[in-house]
Formats: C-alpha cells, structure tokens, sequence
C-alpha cells in the first residue's frame, strides 16, 4: 500500500496544491476561531523529524488547526475509517495523512495490520519529515493504571 506524506507530494511536483489547501484552511480557521491561545512559538519552517502530539474531541478541524498553524509540513496520522467518506479520502490524500486501522474498527485485524504504514511513518521521520498523531484519550482510571504497571515492568 502506497502512503503518501507531506513531503512526497513536494517531492513529486504536488507542492503548489498542497501549499494552496494549507493557505485556504488557514484562512477558514482565521475566520472560524478569531483567536487561538497557543504555549510557545509555532514550529518554523525548519523543524524536521518530529512527532507532532495533541489532543483532540473527535473532529476533523483539530488537526486542520495544528497544521495550518505550523510553517512546516506536517503528515497526520488518522483513523482508516476516514477514507470511506466521500471527498475527504482526496484530501486526506493532499495532506499526505497516514491511514491506520484501529482495533475498534476492525477488531479481527492481524497484528501486522499496520507494518507498512508504521514503516512508512519511521522511514518519513528519519528523512526529516513530521507527523501529527492525536492518541485515544479515553481511558478510565483502571486502563491507565493497568498500563502505567505494564510500562513499569518493561
């Protein structure tokens, strides 16, 4: 399965679309939210190979915020369902997104699922490249107690 980034798209000649949808999100946002508090500065144009990570209440402009906010690419990670709706899978496409099927979705998936697109994700990272993830934040106190002895014993 072909995934394409951010910087894929540059490097393929897309460049022009991209920075277009970027620019005319950004100015929808501007419009949408007439302030936005943020901690520190926004990443610059030369901030490479990070992860990007934030939380967000399930909708589709929190993501939309983060990368329009930054000067430098970014690849989101998001849920496969998202690609079954019409249009948005083209966008999703032109922001370069990642594609990952969640357990939740597809409860019968294999393990390796999601190989390609993990090593697709650690390839785009050590080139340089960014990607924004938004991790499940429902847990209730026993899950995260669960997983926090899990992370102790490792």
């Amino acid at each position: 399965m072909a995934i394409p980034l951010a910087d894929d798209a540059r490097e393929a000649g897309g460049d022009g679309l991209r920075d277009l949808l970027v620019a005319t999100f950004r100015r929808v946002m501007r419009l949408y939210f007439r302030e936005v508090e943020r901690l520190g500065d926004p990443p610059g144009p030369e901030v490479r190979g990070r992860v990007f990570v934030a939380n967000h209440t399930n909708a589709l402009i929190d993501p939309i915020l983060v990368i329009t906010d930054a000067a430098c690419p970014i690849s989101p990670v998001a849920k496969s369902t998202l690609w079954d709706v019409p249009g948005l899978r083209w966008l999703l496409e032109r922001a370069g997104a990642v594609p990952i099927v969640r357990r939740v979705d597809a409860p019968d998936k294999a393990s390796a699922a999601n190989a390609d697109a993990f090593g697709k994700i650690a390839e785009h990272l050590g080139g340089g490249g960014n990607i924004l993830i938004f991790p499940r934040a429902r847990a209730t106190a026993s899950r995260t107690s669960s997983r926090c002895a899990r992370a102790q014993r490792a």
